[in-house]
């Protein structure tokens, strides 16, 4: 994702906001999740929205993308053999 915001591929992403060089733990850029040695967790993407900001970016408390995706439906009739 570019925007780290959830419900979306990076191919549909409209923001204008570049965030993919970010850490998803604590927010700071230039390295991931993998090599954080961050003690506090951070959401940069609640930061800029002014909301709490004491978990990582998408997390499940992340207010932001507390939005379950949609699930893909089940294919009608019968499964080909193959």
């Amino acid at each position: 994702f570019r925007c780290l915001e959830r419900g979306h591929v990076r191919e549909r992403c409209t923001s204008a906001v570049e965030r993919n060089d970010l850490c998803y733990r604590c927010g700071n850029p230039g390295y991931g999740a993998k090599d954080c040695k961050a003690v506090a967790v951070h959401s940069a993407v609640c930061a800029e929205a002014g909301r709490s900001t004491g978990h990582k970016i998408g997390g499940a408390a992340c207010k932001l993308s507390s939005k379950k995706s949609p699930k893909r439906g089940k294919r009608k009739g019968k499964a080909q053999g193959g």
